[in-house]
């Protein structure tokens, strides 16, 4: 949903309200609620889940306070290529996992 939100206010799809709403929902749903899954898969002792749920969220998070507070397309597009880097290993660490966790890697890391 948050990069459903981010991309089509990106694509200018509501004018200029929709980065507002997409940043919101980029700190609150995408980075904390992330952050908060990723704590309960640590719990579960799924390391791959704690890994990725916390690393999205802060993702997410970081996101948000480049967007919100650097305002930096350079540090934005560096921020992205390092979690291109970092998705293409969570990519190769899903084909242990289930073929369905693979498809949803390949899909995040082609996006």
């Amino acid at each position: 949903m948050t990069t459903f939100m981010l991309s089509s206010a990106n694509a200018h799809l509501w004018g200029g309200n929709g980065a507002g709403a997409a940043l919101s929902l980029a700190l609150v749903y995408g980075g904390l609620a992330q952050l908060l899954a990723g704590m309960w898969e640590f719990v579960r002792k799924n390391t791959f889940g704690a890994l990725a749920f916390t690393s999205y969220g802060a993702f997410w998070i970081g996101v948000y306070l480049l967007l919100n507070v650097v305002k930096s397309p350079t540090s934005l597009a560096v921020y992205l290529l390092s979690w291109t880097i970092f998705t293409f290993y969570m990519w190769i660490a899903s084909f242990q996992a289930s073929k369905m966790l693979a498809i949803l890697f390949t899909l995040l890391l082609v996006t």
